[in-house]
């Protein structure tokens, strides 16, 4: 199995999260592992305002959103990473 195949698997595991989209100011900085950032279409960056270069501006979505790291994740569904507008695991 590919390392690409384990995290589909291990991401297959998380509980669904109906996301509203507001969360625009949890996208960075953070870095993740080499394993990740080579399944997004280019390196992740993070401009003067420390959002991360996926994030669409206008529309506050995430533009690679299907193959996003497992720390992009998690946000919303463990205690410790909690969506402040109410977003929330099924």
């Amino acid at each position: 199995m590919t390392v690409s195949e384990q995290l589909d698997a291990i991401n297959a595991t998380l509980p669904a999260l109906h996301c509203k989209g507001l969360c625009q100011a949890s996208c960075g900085p953070f870095r993740v592992h080499a394993a990740e950032e080579a399944r997004l279409p280019e390196p992740m960056t993070f401009g003067p305002d420390l959002r991360c270069n996926f994030l669409d501006r206008d529309s506050g979505r995430c533009t690679t959103y299907a193959t996003r790291p497992t720390l992009c994740r998690l946000f919303g569904l463990v205690p410790f990473m909690r969506c402040p507008h109410g977003c929330a695991p099924e």
